[in-house]
């Protein structure tokens, strides 16, 4: 944790988290799953996944920024930050039941 301390010391590990898992690997997987039916290029096969990353770390850095000024604005004043807090754990909390209810039925 002290190793960041930056936000662009946080860059290239937010860049390999993007890069890294199973988001990208998944669409790649598709990809070459459908080419084995369609000769299609590997670069074009490619494509998908980069774009599909590309816009992962574009709306990541976005929500980013966005929730750093809105956590910003409610550390004003000590009652906003705690409204904040409750109407954050509160969404996170119905967002996982409707999730958990969707999954299961």
């Amino acid at each position: 944790m002290h190793l960041v301390d930056r936000p662009k010391r946080m860059y290239p590990l937010g860049l390999l988290f993007g890069l890294g898992f199973d988001t990208a690997a998944t669409i790649g997987m598709f990809i070459t799953a459908g080419t084995a039916s369609f000769q299609v290029s590997w670069a074009l096969a490619l494509a998908l996944p980069v774009l599909f990353t590309a816009g992962m770390c574009l709306f990541a850095t976005l929500d980013g920024a966005f929730m750093a000024r809105l956590y910003g604005w409610a550390a004003q004043h000590t009652g906003r930050n705690f409204r904040y807090n409750v109407v954050i754990t509160a969404l996170s909390v119905a967002a996982a039941l409707l999730i958990a209810n969707v999954g299961f039925s």
